[in-house]
């Protein structure tokens, strides 16, 4: 079940957990929330994969057999919202089916010198911890599927092009020369390459708390849950 890889931006409407809730029943609505869930977050389950030993090819293995089990064990009916984070309740249950599937290959190969680690003992190839490097994957995701969100606005708006000049300042610093150059860049006077920068962050910033708040619990607050995963790829 790999997802596919462009974006329907008439999704965008659908919240994460209301994706993961129509997931659990059956029928074509099902199918079609459960391929949307696989493209948001198959990059980041994958990426961890890849970050805690595991080979390219089978990264991909184990990313989609934990949506093959999604659907087999019917793991979404185990699902609540009101419980908190989707992304703790995905990393939690990938977590565990990782952990599963090496302790099987370890008994299959019993003897022939594999080691199996607990994720209590292992670390990414940084030395983070599981939590912390699952939690640095969700987060760059989030911010893909933000900076998604925002180029439908400006594609919308016509002005597409613009955006991408401007991606690589949306975190970062200004160009070596400040705004000055920025606007050489644009070829737009300082003060509009002002204004267009200040537009373009915010719209992120805004685009970036909707996916948030599209994976918490209705108690949970969005700063707090943002502030965490900027932390993480700080």
């Amino acid at each position: 079940m790999k997802p596919s890889s462009s974006p329907n931006p008439n999704r965008f409407q659908t919240t994460r957990w209301s994706l993961v809730l129509s997931a659990r029943e059956q029928g074509p609505d099902a199918e079609v929330a459960l391929e949307e869930l696989c493209r948001r977050y198959w990059p980041a389950l994958r990426s961890f994969a890849v970050r805690m030993g595991c080979t390219s090819h089978d990264a991909d293995d184990m990313a989609q057999g934990f949506f093959i089990q999604v659907v087999e064990k019917d793991l979404f009916a185990r699902a609540d919202p009101e419980r908190g984070k989707l992304r703790t309740f995905l990393a939690t249950a990938f977590r565990r089916y990782l952990q599963d599937q090496w302790s099987k290959a370890g008994a299959r190969k019993r003897g022939g010198g594999l080691e199996i680690l607990s994720f209590d003992e292992s670390r990414d190839s940084q030395g983070n911890e599981p939590r912390n490097a699952l939690d640095q994957e969700w987060a760059a995701r989030v911010m893909e599927l933000s900076l998604e969100r925002l180029q439908e606005r400006y594609r919308q708006d016509g002005r597409l092009e613009l955006l991408q000049s401007l991606r690589p300042y949306l975190t970062g610093e200004l160009p070596e020369g400040g705004y000055a150059a920025l606007a050489d860049e644009q070829r737009m006077s300082s003060g509009a390459a002002k204004v267009a920068l200040h537009r373009a962050r915010k719209r992120f910033g805004e685009a970036l708390r909707y996916e948030v708040a599209e994976t918490l619990g209705p108690d949970e607050e969005v700063e707090s849950e943002l502030r965490h995963l900027l932390m993480a790829v700080s």
